[in-house]
């Protein structure tokens, strides 16, 4: 059943999660690595767990098809429902911290004139270095643009297919509960919200200004919710 699946995809999430952030903490205290690699590291890990899982996942399905019964299949779509569920509950935080990059501040020349920029997580080191600037470039191509717009062209190609109980146990999260016609409601309407969230919160240095653009796009977010309207149990629209 759909709701066993998910909840074991889920728990399967949170057990990785759990590692990683156990062995960030591990890694940093251990060897001492500087923001800079840190950030490498934080950039990259989602992008070597996603290869990483396609790679199981190939070998469960040629498995599957050498050797029927052995319920390959179901674990290759527990595995893909996973990987799925983690990026999109680490899509708001990946994006904060791809932008980090660029949360610099001035430094502020006698002459009142400014200099060089740094980063405000670690002052010693520069902004806008080529090797960080690039691969904050590459992270949001592949994980702003690339890879969400995968996951609607997948949806959208197989928006026959949504009812089906073993293409739900992989993708239903993000439509389960949803209008029929509105199964891309979480790439289309909640991701570009989540997308403002983390520019406004890196960029935006004032306080009072950051808060007010946050609350503008929840309002807008709740405003386009009450007008849509988007769940098929009517209890869930009214806020």
């Amino acid at each position: 059943a759909y709701p066993s699946q998910l909840y074991n995809n889920t728990a399967s999430f949170l057990t990785l999660l759990n590692g990683l952030m156990v062995g960030g903490l591990i890694s940093d205290c251990l060897f001492g690595f500087s923001l800079l690699e840190r950030y490498d590291i934080a950039i990259s890990m989602p992008l070597i767990i996603g290869l990483l899982a396609l790679l199981v996942v190939g070998v469960f399905r040629i498995f599957d098809k050498s050797v029927e019964g052995l319920g390959a299949s179901s674990s290759s779509r527990a595995l893909t429902g996973m990987l799925s569920i983690l990026f999109y509950y680490m899509f708001l935080p990946l994006l904060m911290n791809i932008f980090s990059i660029f949360d610099c501040y001035p430094e502020r020349l006698p002459n009142k004139t400014t200099g060089d920029y740094y980063l405000s997580r670690d002052l010693s080191q520069k902004c806008y270095q080529l090797h960080p600037t690039l691969l904050a470039a590459a992270a949001i191509l592949l994980y702003i643009i690339v890879i969400p717009g995968l996951a609607i062209w997948h949806l959208h190609r197989n928006r026959e297919n949504l009812a089906i109980a073993e293409f739900k146990a992989e993708w239903g999260f993000l439509y389960n509960g949803y209008r029929d016609h509105l199964y891309l409601w979480e790439l289309v309407v909640k991701a570009p919200a989540k997308l403002l969230l983390a520019l406004f919160g890196t960029f935006i240095k004032d306080d009072v200004t950051r808060a007010f653009s946050t609350m503008a796009v929840t309002v807008v977010l709740l405003f386009v919710h009450n007008t849509v309207r988007p769940y098929e149990e009517k209890v869930y629209n009214v806020l």
